[in-house]
């Protein structure tokens, strides 16, 4: 088929491979929920609901960078350059 323009497209085949869904579920060892309406839908949320539930624990990690080094290279020479102007074209006679 050709669209506005003369482009092609080939129009898409809905629908599920139910069959297939099944076997999937049954090695993986889960359960197949068909829903074609939003009703079907609700009733498959409220049997998922009433399944066995897991807790989870997490232990949470968190990466830490020093970012101090620059600004501490910064101030050492400053201050250096500081103490070399001072003794030498900065010098005050007293």
């Amino acid at each position: 088929m050709r669209d506005f323009f003369g482009g092609r497209f080939v129009p898409a085949q809905y629908g599920l491979d139910e069959e297939t869904l099944k076997e999937v579920a049954q090695i993986t060892q889960a359960v197949y929920f068909p829903a074609e309406n939003p009703d079907a839908m609700e009733g498959v949320f409220h049997k998922i609901d009433s399944m066995e539930k897991t807790d989870l624990k997490f232990e949470n990690y968190t990466e830490y960078s020093e970012k101090f080094l620059p600004f501490a290279l910064l101030a050492l020479c400053l201050l250096t350059g500081e103490l070399i102007l001072r003794m030498s074209y900065l010098r005050s006679i007293p």
